[in-house]
């Protein structure tokens, strides 16, 4: 009966640890999630500050027809 009491308690404290683990994963995850939406937010203002260089440049004017 005490080995299955331990085995249970072993059980258990195996159980919290995945459970944290995950919660860490989790966590990691949304940081990730988060730093790419920051990354995509960025680039397009870098691709808006491009265009907007090119629009005032003749030679790309002339090249895109304009």
């Amino acid at each position: 009966a005490v080995a299955v009491l331990g085995a249970g308690f072993a059980n258990q404290t195996t159980v919290k640890a995945e459970s944290s683990k995950i919660s860490n994963e989790h966590e990691l995850i949304n940081k990730l999630v988060d730093e790419n939406t920051k990354l995509i937010e960025e680039r397009e203002r870098h691709l808006d500050l491009i265009d907007n260089i090119r629009e005032k440049d003749p030679q790309y004017r002339a090249l895109m027809g304009g």
